[in-house]
């Protein structure tokens, strides 16, 4: 999974690319998004160059747990949640009760 930020007319969006092709997140809180852009940045696995800056790949089972976690924390409202939920598709949240942030292990 691909964290890639862009700045499309002022609004702050994050794309995620993975097997399911491009997502572009927005109508998320500006908070969450750079959240998630952090956490990739923590995390990455791998870093891509390209023409707009870096692209951090971070493990999207771990992304999509800190995701739902951080979206409970700030109380997001059941549609953007079930939206968030949805983007991520079939994906597990986390790796059988956990995910990884930094060096941290993570209960879900």
């Amino acid at each position: 999974m691909i964290l890639k930020k862009s700045y499309p007319a002022l609004e702050h969006a994050v794309s995620l690319e993975g097997t399911g092709g491009r997502i572009i997140l927005h109508g998320l809180p500006d908070s969450l998004l750079a959240e998630l852009e952090n956490f990739a940045k923590r995390n990455a696995c791998a870093v891509s160059e390209v023409e707009e800056g870096k692209i951090h790949h971070c493990c999207v089972k771990c992304l999509k747990a800190f995701a739902l976690r951080k979206s409970k924390e700030i109380q997001l409202d059941e549609k953007r949640t079930n939206w968030l939920v949805d983007m991520f598709g079939e994906e597990t949240e986390g790796h059988e009760g956990y995910y990884i942030d930094g060096e941290e292990l993570v209960k879900i």
